[in-house]
């Protein structure tokens, strides 16, 4: 039972981490010249 929730938030932290990265890239995407 303990290991769940440690797998739980180790799963959890990647995954937003991937979301920040693909909304960054979206937004790089939608706006070129703003870099």
């Amino acid at each position: 039972m303990r290991e769940r929730p440690i797998l739980f938030n180790g799963a959890m932290v990647p995954t937003c981490a991937l979301i920040a990265a693909q909304l960054d890239l979206i937004d790089q995407q939608a706006k070129p010249e703003v870099r």
